[in-house]
């Protein structure tokens, strides 16, 4: 609803009884388990656009046909040919998936597809067709900002699928936002900036060593904010903002910004 307010509070009459309005920015809103898909980031998807007699294009632009739209028939009708689409994707790519052999029964369940289902797993590869390039590869954001969860709790099917995609982060007592640091970088394109609030805990704790050192040693900080305590009024977990480039980098100069004795009901930006 505020993302809605948002829309119509920008609006605007661009002649008399014209008004111009936002896109359908809605298709843009998805909800899933960010960190679990089925299928990884670099899976070959031109099988499935000759099969389905489809292209990358298409795909894009029926993607931008609805959000340009303001006819509601329309908008149905486009709507429903992008998850058929996205459907006919997953049912395609999963039924030549090679990793359907026989398994352990934990492994069993989770290739089954169960897994994913319960998982409510999100299919990054297909989502954001403008992340795509033409012949259907993932080519990633240019920007990625994220405020993940701290403490989630996990079922053990999920600690283990985990610990073995993000196996360069994982440590053993690793908590959720650690994840989303790999899944950041993954996500992005070469040239992406990354920014993240996380609890400071990251900074200086052993346990979130690995990650640091794969930050540091493989592309850019840019500037470190520990803000302390009281950012969110529902949560009393210190926290800090860390952004970084994915450029490759020559030198280990980092801009850090300590906070956690300012007062924070006050704009200390």
């Amino acid at each position: 609803m505020r993302l809605w307010i948002e829309l119509l509070k920008n609006a605007y009459y661009k002649a008399p009884n014209i008004l111009e309005t936002l896109p359908n920015i809605d298709i843009n809103i998805k909800c899933g388990n960010s960190l679990i898909s089925r299928f990884a980031l670099d899976v070959d998807m031109s099988e499935v656009f000759k099969k389905k007699e489809t292209t990358v294009q298409k795909y894009l632009l029926a993607v931008q046909a609805y959000k340009d739209t303001n006819d509601k028939d329309a908008k149905a009708e486009t709507k429903a040919y992008i998850d058929k689409l996205k459907a006919e994707f997953t049912t395609t790519l999963y039924a030549r998936d090679p990793k359907k052999v026989k398994l352990e029964a934990e492994v069993a369940e989770q290739q089954s597809g169960k897994f994913f289902d319960d998982a409510n797993a999100f299919e990054w590869r297909f989502e954001f067709p403008e992340v795509l390039n033409d012949e259907g590869d993932f080519v990633g954001f240019d920007v990625v900002i994220g405020n993940p969860p701290y403490g989630a709790e996990l079922y053990d099917s999920i600690k283990v699928f985990l610990k073995e995609k993000y196996t360069l982060y994982h440590t053993r007592w690793t908590d959720t936002f650690n994840y989303f640091i790999g899944h950041g970088i993954d996500i992005s394109k070469d040239s992406a900036n990354v920014c993240l609030i996380i609890p400071n805990n990251f900074l200086f704790q052993t346990e979130y060593e690995k990650s640091r050192r794969k930050v540091i040693e493989q592309h850019k900080i840019i500037k470190v904010i520990n803000l302390g305590d009281g950012i969110f009024l529902d949560a009393e977990v210190p926290t800090c903002i860390i952004l970084f480039s994915k450029n490759n980098h020559i030198n280990n100069l980092v801009k850090y910004t300590d906070l956690r004795r300012e007062n924070k009901n006050e704009n200390i930006f």
